[in-house]
């Protein structure tokens, strides 16, 4: 009989991310995702629950890396 074990959700391989999810990506504790990366990144209505797309976080991610000290109101996403 075939088993019915649920498997884990890996983050590396998810192309959507819950807050909670996308707090643990960017290693962030709440407020701070709320006040610098939340503003910042669209949010997707998944039937009752809010989403991230891990890529734009990436985007952003990648921003923030490359030009440091620019404020987070220069970035314009794609």
């Amino acid at each position: 009989m075939a088993s019915k074990k649920k498997l884990e959700r890996k983050i590396e391989q998810m192309t959507w991310l819950t807050k909670q999810e996308a707090m643990t990506y960017v290693d962030k504790c709440e407020s701070i995702f709320d006040q610098d990366w939340k503003p910042f990144l669209n949010q997707y209505d998944n039937g009752g629950s809010i989403v991230y797309k891990k890529s734009q976080i990436d985007e952003f991610m990648e921003f923030r890396k490359v030009i440091t000290g620019m404020p987070f109101t220069s970035w314009m996403h794609r």
